[in-house]
């Protein structure tokens, strides 16, 4: 439990960074094998410049400073504009790093990496007096904490953990709002069954690609170790009637 009380202190601001960051949107493109890094890394920070997605300067939380490339280097920023908000996040900077190294080291983001692209991946403080900077290079990947996979029991059982720890913290991880709602958590043989409505905006194709995309992501950096040890976490989205919108799963994988 120590460790997820641990990581449930930063969860309001890993979904804001996941949900408004444009790191979720660096993975659009699809690199050439014999595309030059500095090519690759021209098109990801034109990609993330241009898809801020909640990151813009309307956003309260999180806002896209710029994202520009310098030879193969992608360099991304933006600022988190709650000042206790960052001070969780500068608090448990080496957590945030392993999870975005993770994040990024993942079976189908490696090949930017592999192609020599380098991330650069800086948070600013409100004032911009202060930041929390992560860089993730190949290199990176080799550096993440191994983790090995527990017995059916032991996995029952930190599922529960990460069942509880997510209904504890439902009011600043997923505060209510007209765009998603938090049903609760449960959870039964080392699975963690999630339920959300959305009460108005009912997304379809590419939308509920994003939302799949960004949900993993913050999984992952959330729930790493848990995760990566063989716990699974199914999430539902319905809408305000209750009927199924769609579904998908996060496991050890996808991080």
């Amino acid at each position: 439990m120590t460790m997820l009380r641990g990581t449930i202190a930063i969860s309001s601001v890993m979904l804001a960074l996941m949900i408004g960051s444009p790191i979720a949107h660096a993975q659009t493109p699809i690199p050439e094998t014999q595309q030059a890094a500095p090519e690759s890394a021209r098109r990801i920070a034109f990609t993330i410049s241009h898809n801020p997605g909640a990151a813009t300067a309307a956003n309260t939380i999180l806002s896209l400073v710029s994202a520009i490339s310098r030879d193969n280097v992608v360099e991304v920023k933006y600022v988190l504009k709650d000042a206790a908000a960052f001070a969780r996040l500068k608090q448990n900077a080496e957590q945030v790093r392993i999870g975005k190294t993770s994040y990024y080291c993942n079976a189908s983001r490696i090949s930017y990496l592999t192609q020599g692209v380098v991330f650069h991946d800086i948070t600013m403080s409100p004032s911009g007096d202060d930041q929390v900077e992560i860089i993730v290079d190949r290199s990176s990947c080799d550096s993440l904490p191994k983790i090995s996979r527990l017995a059916p029991a032991s996995l029952a059982s930190l599922a529960k953990s990460v069942a509880d720890a997510e209904n504890n913290a439902s009011e600043k991880t997923y505060p209510s709002n007209n765009v998603l709602q938090f049903d609760g958590a449960s959870a039964h043989d080392g699975v963690v069954e999630e339920r959300f409505t959305l009460p108005t905006h009912l997304p379809t194709g590419s939308k509920i690609t994003n939302v799949t995309d960004v949900s993993r992501g913050f999984m992952c950096e959330t729930y790493r170790t848990p995760l990566l040890q063989g716990i699974k976490i199914h999430q539902t989205y319905v809408s305000k009637d209750g009927n199924l919108i769609f579904e998908f799963e996060i496991d050890g994988p996808h991080c």
